[in-house]
């Protein structure tokens, strides 16, 4: 077998050639691990520091969608919850509406006021519940929370004003 002097792809220093090793050697100056295969005369360069950097970039890779689908089941979480307590607040301000207009009992504006005034303290409360996606995503922008506020807030409005003309309009109606 032929000794050839052997020369690291990656900076171009000598590998030393020692007889008996396993195939395997390192360069001294850049760390870069060669496998050596003596019958077909292959070398076979593995770069270590290569592979640990792609490894951590396909882990933060993956923790970023991992971040990213629970930021977005979350949210989903918050939509939903948000929804059934506006149809709450809608349904029991429109029942006790609708119970003070036709029966005029005392229980219809319980049921009247108490959402009422849910409506008036449930935005700033949701808004600061509201989920904020991860600084690292370009694609989600994170809403600012006087916008989510002002939002809710009309929704608010929205919902009382239906809530209490629906039952006027099923009386006179």
């Amino acid at each position: 077998m032929e000794i050839t002097e052997l020369k690291c792809p990656c900076c171009g220093a000598d590998i030393p050639n020692v007889d008996g090793m396993d195939g395997i050697r390192f360069c001294l100056f850049c760390g870069t691990k060669l496998s050596l295969d003596y019958g077909a005369q292959e070398v076979h360069i593995v770069d270590e520091a290569k592979l640990a950097e792609i490894q951590l970039q396909n882990k933060l890779m993956d923790e970023k969608q991992a971040a990213k689908h629970e930021y977005i089941r979350n949210r989903r979480s918050w939509n939903i919850i948000t929804t059934l307590i506006y149809i709450i607040c809608f349904s029991l301000i429109a029942y006790g509406f609708y119970d003070v207009d036709v029966n005029d009992e005392m229980i219809g504006i319980v049921f009247f006021l108490f959402p009422a005034i849910m409506l008036l303290i449930l935005p700033p409360v949701l808004a600061f519940k509201h989920p904020i996606p991860p600084k690292d995503f370009d694609e989600l922008k994170a809403p600012k929370r006087g916008a989510v506020i002002a939002l809710l807030y009309f929704i608010s409005f929205v919902t009382f004003w239906f809530a209490v003309f629906l039952p006027v309009a099923i009386v006179e109606g």
